[in-house]
């Protein structure tokens, strides 16, 4: 029997990979569960770099939203992503000396999901010209 090399990818890793593939792939929706397993597999050392994907995933999926007209599936779109950044261990922020600037991508991500999140929050408070007062008779002819 001959012996061949194999290689073994760590089951978070992968997650993470599948994650990343779908989201460049326009697959979005599983995405985030991709993420989420990554991140209940995780080490301390990877935990950053999968969270700052997944808020990036999520963030994503709320864009998708707030274009489609939804503002409450936004809002809370952007408030979960908001969420998995607050959930992040201190080290995340902590950018000195790290490589893959996660710390800095995720405070912006969360600057970003916030201001999103305010802005779908506020849209889904005002009211939607549909559903103004007068919007459903038609315009006066002039002709008439």
């Amino acid at each position: 029997p001959t012996l061949r090399p194999t290689t073994s990818v760590d089951p978070a890793r992968r997650l993470c990979a599948d994650g990343a593939a779908r989201d460049l792939w326009g697959d979005l929706p599983p995405a985030p569960q991709r993420f989420e397993e990554a991140l209940s597999r995780a080490g301390t050392a990877d935990e950053c770099f999968v969270r700052v994907n997944l808020a990036l995933t999520i963030e994503r999926l709320g864009d998708a939203q707030a274009t489609a007209e939804d503002p409450t599936a936004a809002a809370r779109r952007f408030a979960e992503g908001v969420a998995v950044v607050k959930a992040a261990p201190e080290g995340c922020f902590e950018t000195a000396g790290e490589e893959n600037g996660a710390g800095e991508k995720l405070g912006q991500a969360a600057e970003r999901l916030q201001q999103k999140a305010d802005a779908a929050a506020a849209d889904k408070a005002s009211p939607q010209p549909s559903e103004q007062p007068g919007q459903d008779e038609l315009p006066a002819d002039p002709g008439r």
